[in-house]
């Protein structure tokens, strides 16, 4: 029985809590809707074929998160692409429906937030000040503004889900319920692999609260996050970069002191901080090292003491949450804001616990409850204005490299912008300093070289893209674009093999066939020309221009029924 003096509030009123942090929630995030598809958006949802039709559902469940486009990102993720694919459905490529998806899914998270911690601690008003902190803060806006962060809202709202039919199996014993939690579970492992840490999460309760576990339903969990671990590691590469833990180790409390500060004052938020190492002796590392000393000490002095297990609840699912992005696994980077998005959810709790001791005291209530309406009211505003960050990507791209300008990543896709929008000497330029920045980098060299195929400048092209497949010999784009080229100065046979190179890597990409197609047509081949414009169809099947040329080549066989419908069907397209 809840004991609480503000129980009676929540249990009156349950749906005025839900309302609230529903209102909170599109009223700082309706900013967002007219972003529009920026970065990795691109490969994920506008060039990837998958969410064309369901029929691509086996595709999506057994390939990388980035297979539809043609990319390899290294990720398994499929039921993230499949909620891309759901939006398709309803949206196209309309970016609005992905950000209104985005929008709903904070909300949800918020509101599992809120259950949560009100079960775990039996306080309403805490739970509702820490998920209102979490749901108005600006550090949430990589994962909610920007399409391409909805893994990091999809896991942690099924991890929560999972945490709340654990503790309710826990109490009950109850068979359902363990099958619920595993469903749960799976669904949170095939969103994003921070999932993995939820059976350390679920221990951290029983240690927090010094419950008895119910092995029934914790190993379940334990033997999937294993047996999800072994199969990653087996099928996906193991490492990202060449470095020891002892290297990466700094950066992780280089990054806590970061973390910290981002949480208690979130101005110059940006994506892609670079990969850097830091030396055990720097400043801010030292710092770190200080303030995760500080954090564990005080958690585990209060939990000795039987202070009640916020405190220490709270500092571990910080660390616990944060460890596989802490330098643990060798990834190439060493902060990124949408990290925190479900570690927050402990630094959030111990900001709620601190201001309800304050508001709880007695004195001083009146400008306690202001100062606590200003702390919203602050974090609201800033994250509206962090939306516009997403909104465009020449914006994008070019205030992050004002934060960062030695990501040769982001000069590299600043490039493609301006190479959009016919700026071809700013495009060169901002090529030209990408492979300077990272000379190992293929795609700079592959843009690059694209620049001066269209502008007919094949002697400098040539060497580019050849560059682009030596650093990357899976480089689809490059061979295509070098296959072009070939064709183009009357070495068909030589260009026909590196389109058919092309398109064997990246099965996917309707321009290649596409491409095969008129190369077939021009030296008088129609029936393979045939093949490859259906089979550039079959993934883009609505591209006028597609039907035309098979609509021409049709007649050439002689198959004038199959001619006229495709004819047809290139001027329902708008083919003139």
């Amino acid at each position: 029985m809840e004991n609480n003096p503000n129980a009676h509030i929540a249990k009156k009123f349950p749906w005025l809590t839900v309302l609230i942090i529903t209102l909170v929630g599109i009223a700082v995030y309706l900013s967002s809707l007219s972003g529009e598809f920026i970065w990795d958006d691109i490969h994920f949802i506008s060039d990837n074929t998958y969410l064309r039709s369901p029929s691509y559902l086996p595709l999506i469940m057994t390939g990388d998160v980035a297979a539809g486009s043609g990319e390899v990102y290294n990720y398994y993720r499929p039921l993230t692409t499949v909620t891309y694919l759901f939006d398709f459905s309803f949206w196209g490529l309309n970016p609005a429906g992905y950000h209104i998806s985005g929008i709903l899914l904070h909300i949800l998270v918020a509101l599992a937030v809120y259950y949560l911690l009100r079960l775990l601690f039996k306080d309403p008003l805490l739970a509702f000040i820490a998920a209102l902190l979490y749901l108005v803060h600006p550090i949430q806006t990589e994962t909610v503004a920007y399409i391409s962060g909805r893994p990091d809202s999809l896991a942690a709202l099924f991890m929560l889900a999972c945490f709340i039919s654990y503790l309710k199996q826990q109490a009950a014993g109850s068979i359902p319920l363990i099958f619920l939690s595993i469903s749960l579970y799976l669904l949170a492992l095939l969103s994003r692999e921070n999932s993995v840490v939820l059976p350390g999460l679920l221990l951290l309760y029983h240690i927090s609260f010094r419950k008895k576990i119910r092995l029934s339903g914790f190993l379940p969990l334990v033997i999937m996050a294993g047996g999800y671990i072994i199969l990653r590691s087996v099928l996906l590469d193991k490492a990202v970069i060449p470095t020891t833990l002892i290297e990466r180790l700094p950066g992780f409390f280089f990054a806590l002191t970061g973390y910290l500060r981002l949480i208690i004052l979130p101005v110059n938020l940006h994506q892609e901080y670079g990969y850097l190492l830091f030396q055990p002796d720097n400043l801010l590392v030292l710092a770190g090292i200080l303030l995760a000393t500080l954090m564990v000490t005080l958690a585990v002095r209060s939990w000795v003491k039987k202070r009640g297990g916020i405190l220490f609840f709270s500092v571990f699912w910080f660390f616990i949450s944060i460890s596989p992005v802490s330098g643990i696994y060798p990834i190439k980077a060493y902060i990124a804001e949408h990290w925190l998005y479900l570690p927050s959810i402990g630094i959030f709790t111990i900001l709620a616990s601190g201001y309800l001791f304050l508001l709880r005291r007695g004195k001083y209530r009146i400008p306690i409850i202001g100062l606590g309406i200003a702390g919203i009211l602050f974090y609201g505003i800033l994250t509206t204005k962090q939306n516009r960050y997403f909104h465009e990507p020449l914006t994008f791209y070019e205030r992050t490299l004002a934060y960062t300008p030695t990501s040769a990543r982001m000069h590299n896709n600043l490039g493609n912008i301006y190479f959009t929008r016919g700026r071809e000497e700013d495009a060169i330029r901002s090529y030209r300093e990408a492979i300077e920045l990272e000379p190992g980098y293929p795609n700079p060299y592959n843009n690059l070289g694209n620049v001066f195929y269209r502008s007919g400048d094949y002697d400098k092209a040539v060497p580019l893209f050849i560059q682009a497949i030596k650093l990357n010999p899976g480089y689809g784009a490059a061979y295509n674009n070098l296959g072009i080229i070939y064709c183009r100065r009357g070495d068909t046979e030589e260009g026909i093999r590196l389109l058919k190179r092309s398109a064997a890597l990246n099965p996917n990409d309707a321009d290649t066939l596409y491409n095969l197609g008129v190369i077939y047509d021009m030296i008088g081949r129609p029936a393979e020309a045939a093949a490859s414009y259906r089979a550039s169809l079959r993934l883009m099947p609505d591209v006028a221009r597609v039907h035309s040329r098979l609509s021409r080549t049709l007649r050439q066989l002689g198959q004038d029924g199959q001619a006229d419908y495709h004819l047809k069907r290139a001027n329902e397209l708008g083919h003139q």
